[in-house]
């Protein structure tokens, strides 16, 4: 089975199509091969903040839509809510990496916070006032998490070093941009 969201697909010829919200600012297609599964239309909080992201996490039996302030885990085969988080910031990215002893976790990384959720949808940890404008993924090393957090934008950017069990930062170092300290502002 090769599943895969589309954002933005048609929704024509898709059997099961669900709404979140009223409106519909956005429609996902969940396709298994070339075959539509589910539809599903999201009416954005904010629909003109500009990170979307969409993946499929077979392990979990969700795909996980992010967007505008908020992130929904909907099951693979019904396209029903499992999850719904709300955050306090905007919605940056979704990534899924595994730790050294193979779980895989689903990190949504947004404009202060990560949250990291284990493939029951259970909360792992949440990491809060992380950046202070943004918050990019970098890798995993052993059991460190490495994250650049942007503290002073423009440019004002930290890699920060944060522990993969407990999502406790362990050190803090400067990762300005080239023009950061001659910008004149």
């Amino acid at each position: 089975m090769a599943l895969s969201i589309v954002r933005g697909a048609e929704l024509g010829g898709v059997v099961r199509v669900r709404q979140i919200g009223r409106g519909a600012d956005d429609t996902y297609v969940l396709f298994d091969g070339d075959a539509p599964r589910w539809g599903v239309t999201i009416e954005w909080r904010w629909a003109t903040l500009p990170f979307y992201a969409e993946l499929v996490w077979p392990a979990a039996g969700v795909a996980v839509i992010g967007g505008s302030q908020e992130v929904y885990c909907l099951d693979l085969e019904t396209a029903d809510t499992r999850l719904q988080l709300q955050l306090d910031g905007y919605f940056g990215y979704l990534v899924l990496d595994r730790d050294s002893s193979g779980e895989e976790i689903l990190f949504v990384l947004g404009c202060e916070d990560i949250h990291a959720y284990r493939p029951s949808l259970d909360l792992r940890w949440h990491a809060k006032d992380v950046a202070a404008d943004g918050i990019t993924f970098n890798r995993i090393d052993g059991d460190r998490l490495w994250v650049n957090a942007e503290m002073d934008p423009p440019g004002g950017w930290f890699a920060v070093e944060i522990d993969l069990a407990t999502g406790k930062e362990l050190s803090r170092h400067p990762k300005f941009s080239d023009d950061y300290l001659t910008r004149g502002y």
